[in-house]
């Protein structure tokens, strides 16, 4: 393929991936305010249109891949390969949009990462508050062999009895 239709190509797919990002950057956004107003019916439909968005950078990530292929079979291509196939004087804009392209990225996994932490976080939470109502492992008993209220410095608000 020509050196000037594959800057095009380039560009155009560089283009594409930029939007979806932005898009998935959004939906990222989404799903924190979702978890943190516990709205799971948001969370669903959020998680669909991930799902979609990760599906279409794929399929672009491998049309790039499928263009500058440099008789590597590596389904994607080096930074060098990809510029390598771009002529010299196109090669500056390709360039911005791959760096536009991996301050996007860099942000989409930041966001990713915090969520990530915030459901942690609050999956641990509701371990705990369930292991304090249940009276779990780290709860102490409260009852004596005489069955009476020892006092305790546990939070424990109810415990199970056999």
């Amino acid at each position: 393929m020509q050196e000037h239709a594959i800057q095009q190509k380039l560009e155009t797919f560089f283009h594409k991936k930029i939007l979806l990002y932005r898009s998935l950057l959004d939906c990222l956004k989404k799903e924190r305010d979702h978890l943190i107003s516990l709205d799971l019916n948001g969370l669903w439909d959020v998680s669909k249109v991930k799902d979609d968005l990760c599906a279409r950078i794929t399929s672009v990530r491998q049309q790039i891949g499928s263009i500058t292929r440099t008789g590597n079979e590596r389904c994607l291509p080096s930074y060098n390969e990809m510029i390598g196939a771009v002529p010299e004087e196109g090669r500056e804009g390709v360039e911005r949009l791959f760096s536009k392209l991996g301050v996007l990225k860099r942000e989409v996994e930041v966001y990713r990462r915090e969520n990530v932490a915030f459901i942690d976080d609050s999956l641990a939470f509701i371990d705990e508050l369930v292991m304090n109502l249940s009276g779990g492992p780290q709860a102490q008993k409260v009852y004596d062999n005489r069955c009476r209220l020892r006092k305790t410095d546990s939070r424990m608000l109810l415990t199970r009895e056999v």
